[in-house]
Formats: C-alpha cells, sequence, structure tokens
C-alpha cells in the first residue's frame, strides 16, 4: 500500500495502481479491515489522477458513508477535499465543488488537522482562481504552521 502510495505521488501512476489495487487484494485474503478504508481512499486518488472520475467517485462515495457509520475520521476531510476534485474533473457545478472544499476546511478546523485544512484551502483557491481567470498566487504554495 505503501509503495503504492508513494509511486502514485512520484507520477507513476499505472505501477501505483498496480500495487494498490495488490494491497487491497492482500488485506481482502487476511481479513484484515485497519487500512481497507485509507487503501480505497488511495485507490479512488489513483483513479482521479487516471481520470476515471466515475470510478473514483463510487469510491469516494462509498467512503463517506462508511466513515460516518465506523469511523476512519482521523482523514474525513481529505476524502471530502478529493470528493471537489473528482467533480471538478467531472466539470461538476462550481456551488458543488466548493461545498466539498468548505466542508473539508470546517472538517480538518474541528479536527485540528492543519494539514488536511490547507490542502482543502488550497483546492478552493486553486478553483476560485479557474473561475475568475485572476492569478491569486493559490498555485504558491505559501508556508504555513503544521
Amino acid at each position: 500500500m505503501l509503495r503504492g502510495w508513494a509511486r502514485l505521488e512520484l507520477g507513476e501512476l499505472e505501477a501505483g495502481l498496480a500495487d494498490i489495487r495488490s494491497s487491497i487484494r492482500a488485506l481482502e485474503r487476511t481479513g484484515t479491515r485497519i487500512w481497507m478504508q485509507f487503501s480505497h481512499y488511495l485507490l479512488a486518488r489513483a483513479l482521479a489522477a487516471d481520470h476515471q472520475w466515475a470510478k473514483a467517485a463510487e469510491i469516494v462515495d462509498r467512503l463517506m458513508t462508511e466513515i460516518k457509520a465506523a469511523g476512519g475520521r482521523w482523514y474525513e476531510a481529505e476524502v471530502m477535499r478529493l470528493r471537489g476534485d473528482i467533480l471538478r474533473g467531472q466539470h461538476g457545478p462550481v456551488s458543488e465543488i466548493e461545498a466539498c472544499y468548505e466542508a473539508a476546511i470546517a472538517t480538518a478546523r474541528r479536527q485540528g488537522a492543519r494539514l488536511w485544512e490547507f490542502r482543502a484551502m488550497e483546492s478552493l483557491a486553486m478553483l476560485r482562481e479557474a473561475g475568475t481567470g485572476r492569478t491569486t498566487g493559490a498555485k504558491q504554495k505559501p508556508s504555513v504552521k503544521i
């Protein structure tokens, strides 16, 4: 799972997808559930990076239901942000995309999760910048105390 995540971050999409899928199969075989949700989150990220929007959205929607029912809240804000990214990739309504990012920011603030808050704020700023055609500096990552 971690190798797949690293490969995804390095832009090695095919290898990352293969590693993540392999990790999910291995977790299923062992019956463990502790990393299953996070592995599916990584799979959704990889599918979104591969522009497989519908598959990624399906996984994220299921994850949000599971998180609300059974936990996994430590990365809840990041899943909400990913949902916004997927909607953006699908050219969804800007108001829905903004709502995802704003919910991610609010959740991260409530949890004190500064990294997830920053990522969601950055996504929201980039969305708004793209909508106005103005440069607000959102593409440059400001320094943030975490």
